[in-house]
């Protein structure tokens, strides 16, 4: 609870599941504030997205192709299991490409400190 004048506690997420919005009705205040950004399932107008259809086999060079299509920039891609996510780092860093990755199994100092030592080399 934010009790304590002293601390705060804040919950944020890119997806909000129905359980994390449980945890936040039972221990946070009454008074807490949720904000939304966007509409579920929409993107900001100021995004634009492309959906490209890749067979699963194909799915990391696509990925590399793309990547070696656009400006240099940072980009973040989204994976679905921790295992994708460690595979997609080798292979582009294999490929010289800067790399740095975060998933739930990581600590948030090694979280901190991949986009730390990432953003050196940018």
């Amino acid at each position: 609870m934010n009790q304590d004048a002293d601390h705060r506690y804040m919950m944020f997420s890119a997806t909000f599941p129905k359980q994390a919005r449980q945890l936040a009705t039972e221990y946070m205040m009454q008074d807490y504030v949720r904000i939304h950004v966007g509409r579920p399932g929409s993107a900001h107008r100021n995004v634009n997205q492309t959906i490209v259809w890749v067979n699963g086999d194909l799915k990391m060079q696509a990925l590399y192709d793309l990547l070696m299509t656009q400006q240099p920039g940072l980009t973040l891609v989204f994976c679905n299991s921790v295992n994708q996510v460690e595979k997609i780092d080798d292979f582009l860093y294999n490929r010289n490409l800067p790399t740095a990755f975060m998933h739930g199994k990581r600590t948030q100092y090694e979280r901190e400190d991949a986009m730390y030592v990432y953003l050196l080399h940018v």
